[in-house]
């Protein structure tokens, strides 16, 4: 037997070591392949077993109809750490998450409510003033002084000298350049000189 063995050592040897990689070939091939499942089953009972608690139902009919022992899987259970907690608060935050979300959402109509509600700003008012109309009746000249920052086309027509063509432009030069600032400054209407401007001072003014 020993002169067996001697002869055939290497072979014998060769055989044992292929035996011992196989053996540990198939504990890790089990290790990857069962545990990986052990574990997500666990992870799915211990889901399951929190549901079921929350609701009243006893942990105890759970596992009826499956070949796993209950009291087993609720001890492996309770000596894993149970992601539950985590995920119920995941869960709790994207639900605070959501009604921050909707009490934006129900602000947000309340702002611009009130951002339309403001009164819109005033238009300026529309000007009075109107084209000269060569046709018109000259009208008599009033009592009072005409003031030429604020007086209509057949109003000017009413003082001394000033037609429809002489008073359009003075409304004209007046929407161009402002308020006239002093009478003198009719000079620079076109077709009224000094002369003119005598004529009607006594009848206008700026005020």
């Amino acid at each position: 037997m020993s002169a067996f063995v001697e002869r055939y050592r290497y072979v014998i040897g060769s055989i044992l070591l292929l035996l011992i990689l196989a053996g540990s070939g198939f504990l890790l091939w089990r290790e990857n392949k069962w545990k990986p499942d052990q574990e997500r089953r666990l992870d799915a009972l211990a889901l399951e077993i929190e549901r079921l608690k929350i609701s009243g139902v006893p942990a105890d009919e759970l596992a009826q109809g499956s070949d796993v022992n209950p009291s087993d899987l609720i001890s492996q259970i309770e000596t894993k750490s149970d992601p539950t907690p985590a995920k119920s608060g995941k869960v709790a935050g994207a639900s605070t998450g959501s009604s921050s979300t909707s009490s934006k959402t129900t602000t947000t109509p309340s702002t611009t409510k009130s951002t339309s509600s403001e009164p819109p700003p005033a238009k300026p008012a529309a000007s009075t003033q109107t084209t000269c109309s060569s046709s018109a009746t000259k009208p008599s000249l009033p009592a009072a002084p005409i003031n030429i920052n604020t007086a209509s086309c057949y109003q000017l027509m009413a003082l001394p000298g000033i037609g429809a063509a002489t008073a359009q432009n003075i409304i004209d030069y007046r929407t161009a350049h402002g308020l006239f600032k002093s009478i003198q400054e009719l000079d620079k209407v076109k077709n009224i000189g000094t002369a003119t401007i005598n004529k009607i001072k006594d009848h206008i003014t700026v005020n």
